[in-house]
C-alpha cells in the first residue's frame, strides 16, 4: 500500500510505504521518494523489512530483500518502455 502526500514542491512527490507479504510471517514499511533531477526522475526507497521467524528471520529477510530489489528493477525496466513508446 502507498499512500502518497502532495507537497508544495511540483518536483517530488513522497509517499508511506506498508507491505505485508500475505500468508507469510513478514512485513516492510518504509517511504518512496520521487525527485525531479534536470528532467529525470529519481526514486528513492528506504524501509524496515521485518521476518518473525526464530533462527532463521534475519536469512530469511536478506533473501526477501534481493527479491524486492529484483521486483523494483523489472518494474522500472517497464516504467521506463512504456515512457519511451
Amino acid at each position: 500500500v502507498e499512500h502518497w502526500s502532495t507537497g508544495s514542491d511540483l518536483r517530488q512527490r513522497d509517499a508511506v510505504l506498508a507491505v505485508r507479504i500475505v500468508g507469510q510471517p513478514a512485513q516492510m514499511s518504509g517511504t518512496i521518494a520521487l525527485e525531479d533531477r534536470g528532467g529525470v526522475t529519481i526514486g528513492t526507497i528506504a524501509g524496515d523489512l521485518r521476518v518473525r521467524v526464530p533462527l532463521f528471520g534475519g536469512r530469511l529477510a536478506d533473501e526477501m530483500v534481493r527479491a524486492f530489489r529484483f521486483a523494483l528493477h523489472v518494474e522500472a525496466d517497464v516504467a521506463r518502455d512504456y515512457l519511451t513508446r
